[in-house]
């Protein structure tokens, strides 16, 4: 057979098959514009100089869409070669060659591949200017210009590779898949598995004893550090029962419902549930991959949303004023404290010009703790009681420091404390004992700053007396050398600024002599934008390819079934049953297949909404609503989208079976 037949053979295969082909190109295309700006953001000269942590982002993006449009193609071309295997067989039965075949199915993958290729590299450079302006608007850069993106051959380069590297692992996966196979066994793989379904008793217990383990873990585990070991774990588990689930629970309860005679010989309820055990078979896996992927959906978008949205609050909490100044190198006691605190006032007065230029200050003495919580005791955290109990930390502060920040007039007593966590592990009790002592507790939230990502307390003393007795109860091992020490104080003072800021700062280090820390609000600001931008850039990445997964296994999901309906929809007319009748069973069938992996992808989001809660903490989410709300919406525009594709589908599921 020469190049000029095998081409044509192959431009009318593909035209022939254009309602399998297109939507393959489209969604695999892009899969690799996602890939293509990511390969371009990476080599980008603006974000490398500009944001420091993004290209961590990027590549871990990188790495998610190559290994998920690996997955993607290799199953949609595992579909289509199914779906192809009558045709191929046609062939031999007309005395075609193998190597025939495989000259015919190369032209197609060439024709199909330029086809994806090119898609990628222009909608890479075309999207991705909107990407990239997109991604700084979210990290609040607002000196990018759209120039500053320009087309990277490095990434149209790496893009292409990727291209060619699936063209060639598809081409001899499937020149493999038919050289040893006959016609007869082409022709009989398009309708394996026929028979009806067993129930797998043992597989279905592994199944709801990994699901309720699954569950069991993402419900009852506290503690931010728990839930970061306990996720990962509590993930594989669901992922592993929802397969087992659907390729046999499924079955089991339609096989109840078969046995119950009063409801089954009724003949919509026959039809239909006879349908659905030999459905289950067949689209199992298929439907379980779409209910991972919307679980994946829902919940990575929601998640990013939540960190992204709670910026502003952490930034608040990590700096109550502009700027926040401590000691770095000087050794403070509770002697000298009160010294070094006008030493470093001085310092900045004179580096901002005045007094006058300086507003809303307080200082504040504070320090940190390590302890060991016993119930509401907090145990010094040295000795043989170490590997007994939950190490917690503790900032220590006073009530003048608190009463200064917050414009308040709050008195304490000796035996009275202010308390605040931010976990729920860390239980407040009435009464706490510190050092030997209990103490009254008054509960106020939100007073740990944000930018911790472990579970710590935050406790106002009543004053300074008392913070230095603490320190030298909650003693701190030397790290290299016996005995130990008393936690190191800090002073810290925290101010706005009336008067220019550079100016301000290359003074105040030059009168520091580089002996203090200075933080300003913007300089976090900027870093929680990038860092958080770069979250949600990650995620509404994962999400799209995601979504294109699920939308590509869910069209081909209803082309197949719709393909093997189309005859069993022809037996039951010739059999004399109505169309009426007909059409609401497969209506019930595909409502059905649809839109349960929709609701199990929403109980698996609910359910997991606890631990991935407590995760959040480590990025500053204090509030559950933070979370809640983003997955109430988000869940809400996927059950839109999935509606939408739903239609889109399920009328190419019906203009197949008519």
């Amino acid at each position: 057979m020469n190049l000029k037949l095998a081409g044509g053979f192959a431009i009318k295969n593909l035209k022939a098959n254009r309602y399998l082909e297109i939507p393959f190109i489209l969604a695999t295309g892009t899969m690799l514009i996602l890939f293509n700006i990511m390969a371009s953001l990476m080599q980008n000269e603006y974000v490398l100089t500009r944001h420091k942590t993004l290209p961590t982002f990027i590549s871990m993006g990188i790495g998610v869409a190559f290994i998920f449009t690996f997955i993607f193609v290799v199953y949609a071309n595992r579909f289509l070669i199914k779906r192809r295997n009558k045709e191929f067989a046609l062939y031999g039965i007309l005395g075609l060659e193998k190597k025939h075949i495989r000259k015919i199915i190369f032209i197609e993958h060439i024709i199909n591949y330029s086809l994806i290729a090119l898609i990628a590299i222009s909608g890479g450079y075309v999207f991705g200017k909107l990407a990239f302006m997109g991604l700084n608007s979210l990290m609040k850069d607002t000196a990018v210009k759209i120039m500053d993106y320009p087309f990277s051959t490095q990434a149209t380069v790496i893009t292409l590779v990727y291209v060619f590297f699936l063209f060639v692992f598809i081409y001899l996966l499937n020149a493999l898949s038919i050289k040893n196979a006959s016609p007869v066994e082409l022709l009989g793989r398009e309708h394996r598995g026929e028979g009806e379904p067993k129930n797998r008793l043992v597989l279905l217990l592994i199944g709801l004893v990994f699901l309720g383990a699954g569950y069991y873990i993402a419900l009852t585990i506290n503690g931010i550090l728990k839930s970061l070991l306990a996720f990962f774990i509590a993930v594989v588990l669901v992922i592993i029962a929802t397969y087992i689930l659907f390729i046999t629970f499924s079955i089991f309860m339609l096989k109840m419902q078969k046995k119950n005679k009063n409801f089954y010989y009724k003949a919509k309820n026959f039809l239909s549930i006879s349908g659905m055990i030999y459905r289950m078979k067949s689209s199992a896996v298929g439907i379980a991959s779409i209910a991972i992927l919307s679980t994946g959906v829902i919940v990575t978008l929601a998640t990013t949303l939540s960190i992204y949205g709670s910026i502003e609050t952490l930034v608040n909490s990590t700096m109550p004023r502009e700027y926040r100044i401590s000691n770095d190198e000087i050794n403070i006691t509770i002697d000298n404290y009160k010294d070094e605190q006008k030493k470093l006032m001085d310092i900045i007065t004179k580096a901002a010009g005045g007094e006058k230029n300086i507003v809303n200050s307080f200082s504040e003495l504070n320090c940190m703790i390590y302890s060991l919580q016993n119930g509401s005791e907090l145990l010094p955290c040295l000795g043989e009681n170490i590997n007994d109990y939950h190490p917690v930390p503790a900032i220590l502060s006073t009530i003048d420091a608190y009463n200064l920040e917050f414009n308040q007039n709050v008195k304490l007593a000796d035996d009275e404390v202010i308390i605040s966590s931010n976990s729920s592990s860390l239980p407040i009790e009435s009464t706490i004992n510190l050092g030997g002592k209990n103490y009254k507790t008054k509960i106020v939230e939100g007073l740990v700053p944000g930018n911790f990502a472990i579970e710590i307390y935050k406790i106002i003393l009543p004053n300074t007396s008392t913070m230095d007795e603490l320190t030298k109860f909650y003693l701190m091992d030397k790290n290299d050398e016996k005995g130990s020490f008393p936690a190191p104080l800090y002073i810290t003072e925290h101010f706005d600024l009336t008067t220019d800021k550079a100016n301000f700062e290359k003074a105040f280090f030059a009168l520091g002599e580089g002996k203090y820390e200075l933080a300003e609000i913007s300089d976090i600001r900027k870093s929680s934008y990038e860092l958080n931008g770069g979250f949600l850039f990650l995620g509404i990445i994962v999400g799209i390819i995601f979504l294109s997964g699920t939308m590509l296994i869910t069209y081909y999901k209803q082309v197949s079934e719709g393909s093997e309906d189309r005859e069993k929809y022809q037996i039951m007319k010739k059999v004399g049953l109505s169309d009426e009748l007909i059409k609401k069973t497969t209506a019930s069938q595909v409502v059905w297949m649809f839109f349960l992996p929709l609701a199990v992808a929403v109980i698996h989001s609910i359910v997991s909404s606890k631990i991935i809660y407590q995760l959040l903490g480590m990025f500053g989410v204090r509030n559950f609503m933070d979370y809640g709300s983003n997955l109430l919406i988000v869940g809400g525009v996927f059950a839109v989208v999935y509606f939408a594709n739903f239609k889109i589908t399920s009328n190419v599921y019906y203009k197949q079976v008519r």
